[in-house]
């Protein structure tokens, strides 16, 4: 929160763009304290991600797995709602979509590229892939765990329009959109160089030492680049309690409700290629 106020460095990796936008917030938001400031971004953020995930659901609801008219795609307006308002209202998704952190950033990024697949496969328009690689690059500059979803996205996509995106030209622009979109990280140069109280670390050269520099910073060289958080808690988890205990709290999170999902998935294979009723066109 400090950093943001003050366009300082955040813990690593920076968090560029969450400080940046949320540094934003605090400008063009007209009442409040800062920190009341900073929660109405982050709840603006989350009400766009609940936003891009109805839409979402709602184009893919039966038009992706069931005969349509050329051109038009039907999905139920219900459904989408049931989906987002499940996701809304998860005790984990709610909490940090109520406080100033990085999470609901990370949230619309993930919703934002459910939507822009979705849009891909619908309509085979290169145009959205490029988005959503431009939209990697934006989440990356906010949140590292995004690969995490980002990635299985990806190599979907790649697969399903591989005659139109692996070809020599896209190759190379969808490289260069992503790393365009990381451009943010450029902004911990310069913050660095005024060094706010609250910032962490000096990240205005390549490498430093013993424990500053950009490199370490970017890479969380002081947690460990690939840990997913920081202590000694949970790390004599085995796998199998580690996977244990994700199921139960995503049942929780979920609203009890987790247990739906693979029955909609199966529902939704054996129902493939019969027409479905007609909920409305989705425009």
């Amino acid at each position: 929160m400090g950093c943001a106020c003050e366009l300082g460095v955040a813990h690593p990796p920076g968090y560029p763009l969450f400080t940046m936008l949320s540094w934003l917030g605090t400008q063009v938001i007209p009442f409040g304290g800062p920190g009341f400031r900073l929660n109405v971004v982050s709840v603006l953020f989350a009400a766009t991600a609940s936003e891009l995930l109805f839409h979402a659901v709602l184009r893919w609801h039966l038009g992706l797995m069931h005969n349509q008219p050329k051109g038009v795609w039907r999905g139920s307006a219900w459904v989408a709602l049931l989906a987002s308002g499940i996701f809304s209202f998860c005790p984990l998704v709610w909490m940090y979509s109520t406080h100033a952190e990085v999470f609901a950033l990370n949230n619309m990024f993930i919703a934002l590229l459910q939507y822009l697949c979705v849009r891909y496969v619908q309509e085979r328009d290169v145009k959205w892939a490029r988005l959503g690689a431009l939209s990697i690059g934006l989440g990356l500059s906010n949140q590292h765990t995004l690969l995490l979803h980002a990635l299985p996205l990806v190599a979907w996509m790649l697969y399903i329009g591989r005659k139109q995106l692996l070809v020599p030209s896209e190759l190379i622009i969808l490289p260069a959109l992503g790393l365009l979109g990381m451009t943010p990280y450029l902004y911990l140069f310069w913050a660095a160089t005024h060094a706010p109280l609250g910032s962490w670390g000096d990240t205005s050269t390549l490498y430093g030492w013993p424990a500053v520099g950009f490199w370490t910073h970017f890479l969380r060289k002081e947690y460990g680049t690939f840990a997913l958080y920081s202590g000694d808690e949970g790390k004599n988890n085995t796998l199998w309690l580690a996977a244990v205990k994700y199921g139960q709290n995503a049942m929780k999170d979920a609203l009890m409700l987790a247990w739906a999902a693979p029955l909609g998935v199966g529902f939704s294979l054996k129902r493939s290629g019969i027409r479905a009723p007609n909920f409305g066109t989705v425009a």
